[in-house]
């Protein structure tokens, strides 16, 4: 065999080696290590979901009863343990979603090693062709004597040629493999960072159920009676702003054009919580004319949203849209409104209010897609048990303003308010609501 024969044979050898070079066995060791430990961590959430599913069970059966001091004190209770439950199972998905980035990481290495490998490779060959070119096949056919050699030197440069193109479709295959992993640890990492965010909600609406667990003791002095009376002062001082609400609203005027905003269709908007239980439709329902008597003009007797059963519960966004502001009247004016309330202009033309809140996930300013957790429900405000009110009207209507509180002489409100009280029915929005989703 002559020396150019070799030099073919070596080249062959070496591109082929290379090319089979596979991911390092310490690496793929700790990636399973990895999977392995999030597996494992599967029947620990399991578990804590039947237990957060237990007292969500037990606080249906309690807010179902009437608003008694004895019932307050042991919702609170078990709110606090569930909540408690939500931020060990937020934990763990903070340290699995750790665990898949470091994964990714792993990843994100051995396919830079592969293209580091690629590139070595392809120099190599690139410099051997250049060697061969340099002496061309001809004149080593013309050297053979055997027609076996001539075969072996044709089959072989044919063959190199062939591993090359192979390892140029390698090279590609591992950059856009590269580039894949690269996102999907942006997603991961954003999915972290949302929940660290998630869970410092949590540990905020824990630590406010416990301060209203005190505050209720300390005002009660676990007497009934004392109790009602601040049950009925709640009622007064919720009148109150309601009845300032709706005059300030009816002195702004608006031209609404009805091109802004979508008509009513179900699905336009996903639900606002994973369990839905409405407790209060919207406008005239049999609870209405009781509770809104106080109310003049189109809304007399009339709900302007839609209640939710929602005790601690993670809130979403219905659509794509973006935050623009959010607060809480408490701080002002404590249990006379909306308490912890955020106002989201969808990209549809249509905004959302939701009262009651007990912390907050979203920012000011954040872009927010459907489903995207934006806060956490509570019993802040006006609220005579846990839930979530939502109210929708035409983004054209809306803004945030402050103004004087009747209720706290002194103190200022600041809300969203809706020019001329156009509200609609979030009902006729979300997807259709069965028969065993009313109260």
């Amino acid at each position: 065999m002559n020396k150019v024969f070799f030099s073919i044979r070596m080249v062959l050898v070496f591109v082929c080696v290379m090319f089979t070079l596979p991911f390092t066995a310490s690496a793929n060791i700790q990636v399973q290590e990895i999977q392995n430990q999030i597996q494992s961590s599967y029947s620990v959430l399991e578990l804590l979901d039947q237990e957060i599913s237990g007292y969500q069970q037990e606080l249906n059966q309690i807010s179902g009863e009437r608003r008694t001091l004895e019932g307050a004190v042991r919702e609170l209770n078990v709110t606090d343990r569930k909540i408690q439950a939500t931020i060990q199972t937020t934990s763990i998905k903070i340290q699995d979603t750790e665990k898949n980035l470091k994964s990714i990481e792993y990843s994100i290495e051995e396919l830079e090693e592969r293209i580091d490998r690629n590139k070595y490779l392809i120099r190599q060959t690139i410099q051997k062709i250049h060697e061969m070119e340099s002496r061309p096949v001809s004149f080593a056919l013309l050297h053979e004597r055997k027609l076996s050699d001539v075969i072996r030197v044709l089959a072989n440069y044919n063959q190199i040629q062939f591993t090359f193109t192979q390892e140029i479709n390698s090279f590609r295959e591992n950059l856009e493999s590269l580039g894949a992993v690269k996102r999907t640890k942006e997603e991961e990492r954003e999915q972290f960072e949302s929940l660290v965010r998630i869970q410092q909600g949590e540990k905020e609406s824990l630590a406010q159920v416990k301060q209203e667990k005190a505050k209720l003791l300390q005002e009660t002095k676990s007497e009934e009676e004392t109790y009602q009376s601040i049950i009925a002062e709640k009622n007064r001082l919720r009148q109150e702003f309601e009845n300032s609400l709706q005059e300030l609203e009816s002195r702004l005027s608006v031209i609404l054009d009805p091109a802004s905003f979508p008509e009513p269709r179900h699905g336009i908007f996903r639900w606002p919580l994973d369990r839905i239980l409405i407790t209060q439709g919207f406008g005239l329902t049999p609870f209405s004319e009781r509770l809104y008597s106080y109310r003049s003009g189109a809304w007399s007797g009339r709900h302007t949203g839609v209640d939710f059963r929602a005790n601690n519960d993670p809130v979403y966004a219905m659509a794509s849209g973006t935050v623009i502001d959010f607060g809480n009247t408490d701080f002002d004016c404590p249990r006379a409104s909306f308490g912890g309330w955020m106002l989201i202009h969808y990209d549809n033309g249509l905004s959302s209010i939701y009262s009651h809140l007990s912390s907050f996930v979203a920012k000011k300013g954040d872009r927010v897609s459907a489903g995207t957790q934006v806060a956490i429900s509570g019993n802040t405000g006006y609220s005579t048990g846990p839930h979530l009110d939502v109210k929708v009207v035409p983004t054209s209507t809306v803004t945030v303003e402050t103004w004087p509180s009747k209720g706290c002489p002194g103190k200022n409100y600041r809300t969203p308010l809706v020019a001329g009280s156009n509200y609609l029915d979030p009902l006729g929005y979300l997807p259709f609501a069965s028969a065993d989703m009313f109260k």
